[in-house]
């Protein structure tokens, strides 16, 4: 068995087979006299080196904040990290939009380049594992509107649906993108009503999805466009993300059920950790878990919905949450020891592009900046990473701010607001590596 950083590390790997169907790897063997087993989650559009690298740094400063108290104290600690197919399609969720954007940002208004657009459709279909240049003809034929624009989401669609079902949640979040003719989800994703700023400094790309791991396009396909094309790109984009979501959930659930049923786990504490849909990974893993508790939980940067642990959540009158999704996690104490969640604005990824990826009815492509009703948490679409978890009472959850000695309550979640934290992906610094050692403490 590998290590990082004097750590046993092992690996689970999902992967999907040819009738799109996701697979699991088994479960590692924990090495005799382990107390404490890490399962850490990548999250979007990051491939096995890149996961590695995050598990490596971020352990690696785990490792520098114990300070070997572990050892003093009789632990013994083994990570698994979890490897899950969210690579192949790359968009704008994962980068920060200043980088996205390098100021090339388009004036409102402009129409989008039909060669973007194929080569976004081409994209997408690989992810989805449909034929690349069918697609992208019928994602051109659907700028055209009308029938083809409901032949291309029903599609993709149905692509979407072969992986497997999504939890209620996802369903809720995406009700017009799942139920809406194609041509009428075009047709709103392709309107534009304000102008858009002149120039972005450390803006944010509201919308955009794009298969290709560069900013060549400047502001095309990132939400700055208006028209046909531009609303056929945002389709396109929208389904992408919302497969990446679910699949995200799929996996969790699987894993939850493998740990439950592993008899070498029965007198392990399991520490859960996720970044960005990994975080939901792990959530939907903890959920699924019917004989066997978490002993901690650790979100960094979530990118699912902050009314997930939330109950009795309104939004107007168009949106009233009874509970979320994930909200057993909580009542039925899935975790017995502390659930972390950290959020900042500054992590535009999860403040703006993620309620942008939910909306199909609303115009967002001007927007530049969290707002409290706009990814903020006045927005019914807002993320955790961005705000941590909302509709708790004071006996679920509480809310500080980050200093380097934090001690967490058991059976709770503690929002912390962490803007040392720059940008999505910037979990692997040491002050994410104290809030995992921070809910691994035994109380």
């Amino acid at each position: 068995m590998a290590d990082i950083a004097g750590y046993p590390y092992a690996e689970i790997v999902f992967k999907l087979d040819g009738q799109g169907r996701l697979q699991p790897s088994a479960l590692p063997t924990p090495p005799a006299g382990v107390t404490d087993l890490v399962i850490v989650s990548h999250g979007w559009h990051m491939d096995a080196a890149a996961s590695q690298n995050l598990y490596r740094t971020l352990i690696g400063n785990l490792a520098t904040a114990d300070a070997g108290r572990f050892d003093a104290a009789g632990r013994k600690v083994v990570v698994w990290g979890v490897f899950w197919p969210s690579d192949r399609f790359r968009d704008d969720l994962g980068r920060e939009t200043e980088q996205v954007l390098g100021g090339q940002a388009a004036s409102a208004g402009g129409e989008l380049h039909l060669d973007v657009l194929r080569r976004q459709a081409r994209g997408v279909a690989e992810f989805l594992g449909l034929d690349p240049a069918q697609l992208a003809i019928q994602a051109e034929l659907a700028t055209g509107g009308g029938g083809d624009a409901d032949t291309l989401a029903n599609i993709l669609r149905a692509a979407a649906a072969r992986t497997g079902a999504a939890d209620a949640d996802t369903q809720r979040d995406h009700k017009e993108l799942l139920a809406l003719p194609g041509s009428q989800i075009v047709d709103s994703l392709g309107r534009q009503n304000a102008a858009a700023p002149d120039a972005v400094s450390g803006g944010g790309a509201a919308a955009g999805f794009h298969p290709e791991d560069d900013a060549s396009d400047g502001g095309q396909a990132q939400g700055f466009f208006s028209g046909a094309t531009a609303g056929v790109a945002k389709l396109l984009n929208q389904v992408a993300y919302y497969e990446l979501k679910k699949r995200a959930g799929l996996v969790g659930e699987r894993l939850g059920t493998m740990l439950d049923a592993a008899p070498a786990l029965a007198n392990i504490r399991l520490h859960l950790v996720g970044h960005s849909f990994g975080a939901r990974l792990v959530t939907a893993a903890a959920k699924s878990m019917a004989q066997r508790k978490v002993a901690s939980m650790t979100l960094l940067q979530a990118a699912f919905s902050h009314n997930s642990f939330g109950a009795n959540l309104r939004y107007g009158p168009l949106y009233n949450i009874a509970a979320g999704g994930f909200r057993d996690v909580l009542t039925q104490k899935r975790v017995t020891g502390p659930i972390a969640i950290t959020h900042t604005w500054r992590d535009e990824a999860v403040g703006l592009a993620y309620p942008a990826a939910s909306r199909v009815s609303q115009t967002i492509s001007n927007l530049i900046s969290v707002s409290p009703n706009f990814g903020g948490s006045l927005d019914v679409f807002g993320g955790l990473g961005a705000n941590g978890a909302r509709g708790l009472t004071n006996a679920e959850g509480t809310d500080v701010v980050y200093t380097d000695d934090l001690v967490l309550p058991h059976g709770r979640v503690t929002n912390i607001l962490c803007d040392a934290i720059e940008n999505h992906n910037d979990v692997d610094r040491i002050e994410c590596a104290r809030i995992v050692r921070a809910a691994m403490a035994l109380g």
